[in-house]
C-alpha cells in the first residue's frame, strides 16, 4: 500500500469557513465528519476534508458525500479529483464528491461541463449566500478597512526600519512600466507567427484561448507546440525581447521600490518578472546589484535580484539571458523540484527576513505553497506584508465584502498582513510611507 496523501492540519481559514457554513446548514439529523481517512485497497489513501454521512438537504447533497476544500480552483484540480473519485467511489462507499472553492482560475462554462449530480463544484460564496455566518465580519470589514490600513502601514514602517527585508515583485510592477501582461504577450506571440503555415496562426487569440479553457499557461504550451518552436531558437528569443520592451514608460512604482532599496534596509529582491527594469533603475541610483537566474551568485556588496522565472534583459547585447518560464511544462519543471535553486532562495528569504509582496494577486498556488512551508516553520504570526488591490471586487455588495474578508483571512493564515489599495496609482505613495 502506498502512503496516504498528506494533508495540512485542519484549521486553515478556508476549511474553518466551509465547516462553519456547513454546520449552519445541516439539519438536526445530519452530521459532519472532518479529516476522514478514505482507504482504497491497492491504491494510495486519501484524507477527505469533510464527509457528510447523512448528506445536506439544504445544499441538495446526498448521504455519503465527500467535500474537498480548495483555496483556489485550478484546471488540474478538477481533473485530478474527478479521476480519483471515479476510480475509488465503490471502495470508499460514497455516493457523491463535492469540491468547494474560494477563488477560481477556471471559467464558469468550463466548470459547468464537469458539474453534475454526483460530482459537484461550488464556490464558498454560494454556501455563504445560504447562511448568515459572515454578516458581522463583512460589515466590520466594510467600515474599518482604511483605518486598519493606516495601522498596518505604521507597523510595517517600524518593521522595515529594523532592516532584514526582502521585496517580492509581481506582474503589477512591470505592467506599471508599460510592459505587456501575460495575455498580451501571448497575443503578440500569435500575431508574430500568424504568417507561418501553422493552423494555430489562422485563427484569432480568442479561439485559441477558448480551446485552452482560458488558461494562459496552457495557451502558451499550445502556441509553442503548434508553432513547432522551442525556447532555444534565437528567433524565439528575439521575438520575446521585441514584444517585452516595445513600449517602456517611466514608472513611479519602480522608482519608489528602488528608493526602498537605497535606504539600505533591503537584503534582496525576488522578482517573478522577466525584465530587468529594477536593476537598471538601481544602477542609475548607484546601487551595486546582480541579476541571479540560476546557479550564479551575487558578490559581496551587490544586491541580489532573483529572477525565479528567468530573465530577458533590456540590453539584448548584455550576454545575460535565462530562458523565461513561458509555458506549463516550464512552470512545472521549476516547482516539481524541491531543491530547485529558486525554491531554495525564496524559502531562505521567507525564513530569515520580513517580506513585502508588491504587484501580486497571490493566486499562484506554488507561491502560496512556499508561504505555507515557511509559516509552518515559524511562530505562526502575521509578520509580513502584501499589497492587494481591493477594487478587484467591483462594488460594496455583501458578496464582494465576503470575498474580501475571506481573501484577507487566507493571507493572514499565510503569515501576511494585507495592505489594501483601490488603484495602482496609490501604491507608490503607500510604499513611500513605509521607508
Amino acid at each position: 500500500m502506498k502512503p496516504a496523501y498528506k494533508k495540512l492540519e485542519f484549521g486553515s481559514f478556508a476549511e474553518i469557513e466551509v465547516y462553519k457554513a456547513f454546520s449552519s446548514l445541516i439539519g438536526s439529523d445530519e452530521t459532519i465528519e472532518r479529516e476522514k481517512f478514505m482507504f482504497a485497497g491497492g491504491t494510495r489513501g486519501y484524507y477527505a476534508d469533510i464527509v457528510l454521512p447523512h448528506g445536506c438537504k439544504r445544499l441538495k447533497m446526498p448521504p455519503k458525500t465527500i467535500v474537498e476544500i480548495k483555496g483556489t480552483l485550478l484546471f488540474d484540480t478538477i481533473h485530478r479529483y474527478l479521476e480519483m473519485y471515479k476510480t475509488n467511489k465503490t471502495d470508499w462507499g460514497v455516493s457523491a464528491f463535492c469540491i468547494v472553492y474560494i477563488n477560481s482560475h477556471v471559467p464558469d462554462e468550463f466548470i459547468a461541463k464537469y458539474d453534475n449530480k454526483d460530482f459537484r463544484i461550488i464556490s464558498l460564496n454560494e454556501i455563504l449566500c445560504s447562511s448568515d455566518t459572515n454578516a458581522d465580519t463583512v460589515e466590520e470589514f466594510h467600515e474599518e478597512w482604511e483605518d486598519e490600513r493606516d495601522n498596518l502601514i505604521t507597523k510595517a514602517r517600524d518593521k522595515f526600519s529594523i532592516g532584514k527585508n526582502t521585496l517580492f515583485l509581481g506582474a503589477g510592477v512591470s505592467i506599471d512600466a508599460g510592459l505587456p501582461t501575460w495575455d498580451e504577450l501571448l497575443k503578440k506571440m500569435l500575431h508574430k507567427y500568424k504568417r507561418r503555415k501553422h493552423n494555430i496562426g489562422r485563427g484569432d487569440y480568442k479561439r485559441v484561448e477558448k480551446v485552452c479553457a482560458g488558461s494562459s499557461i496552457i495557451t502558451a504550451r499550445y502556441i509553442r507546440t503548434g508553432l513547432g518552436v522551442s525556447t532555444s531558437d534565437k528567433e524565439f528569443d528575439n521575438m520575446i525581447h521585441s514584444i517585452l520592451y516595445k513600449k517602456v514608460n517611466q514608472s513611479q512604482l519602480i522608482n519608489e521600490i528602488t528608493n526602498m532599496v537605497v535606504s539600505n534596509k533591503v537584503e534582496s529582491v525576488v522578482t517573478y518578472n522577466y525584465d530587468d527594469l529594477i536593476e537598471i533603475e538601481l544602477s542609475k541610483k548607484g546601487v551595486p546589484n546582480f541579476s541571479v537566474f540560476g546557479g550564479n551568485r551575487a558578490l559581496y556588496g551587490e544586491l541580489p535580484v532573483y529572477h525565479v522565472h528567468g530573465i530577458v534583459t533590456m540590453d539584448a547585447k548584455s550576454g545575460i539571458y535565462s530562458t523565461p518560464v513561458l509555458s506549463e511544462e516550464d512552470y512545472h519543471n521549476i516547482y516539481k523540484e524541491a531543491f530547485h535553486w529558486s525554491n531554495i532562495e525564496q524559502l531562505h528569504a521567507l525564513d530569515r527576513t520580513t517580506y513585502f509582496f508588491i504587484g501580486f494577486s497571490m493566486s499562484d498556488p506554488n507561491l502560496r505553497r512556499l508561504l505555507e512551508i515557511s509559516q509552518s516553520k515559524g511562530d505562526g504570526g502575521k509578520n509580513h506584508y502584501v499589497f492587494l488591490r481591493r477594487s478587484n471586487f467591483s462594488n460594496d455588495s455583501n458578496r464582494d465584502m465576503e470575498n474580501l474578508t475571506i481573501l484577507k483571512n487566507m493571507m493572514n493564515d499565510l503569515g501576511l498582513n494585507v495592505i489594501w489599495f483601490k488603484d495602482f496609482n496609490e501604491l507608490p505613495q503607500l510604499l513611500k510611507r513605509i521607508y
